[in-house]
């Protein structure tokens, strides 16, 4: 019977520290790495990452980029809702397409970690 009520004690913990895994309002942090390639002059790089840190539910972006082989990568964290509920907006990646687009840019591979 104490082997029972120790083995539903551990199960108990493991459930806690997964939900503490989630924030308290209930969001999800994610975090994407879209590879890019193209020219992107130096200037355009902090605007870049402005741009893509306005999409909804991004809370930082990060570009890495490397002139001399003209390819590059955006890191992005987001804070998603954890429970989808009809009519919740979502971190849209068609939107950060759309974006790596108007740079002048072909989006490659998009990662999620």
């Amino acid at each position: 019977m104490n082997f029972l009520k120790f083995g539903l004690y551990g199960f108990l913990m493991l459930l806690t520290i997964n939900l503490k895994s989630q924030s308290a309002t209930g969001e999800t942090k994610k975090v994407y790495h879209y590879t890019f390639e193209g020219e992107l002059p130096l200037q355009n790089i902090s605007s870049l990452e402005k741009s893509v840190s306005q999409l909804t539910y991004v809370s930082t972006a990060k570009v890495k980029y490397k002139p001399a082989g003209k390819r590059g990568e955006i890191i992005i964290e987001t804070l998603e809702p954890s429970a989808m509920r009809e009519g919740t907006i979502y971190f849209d990646l068609v939107e950060l397409k759309k974006l790596i687009l108007s740079y002048n840019l072909n989006p490659n591979e998009l990662t999620q970690q």
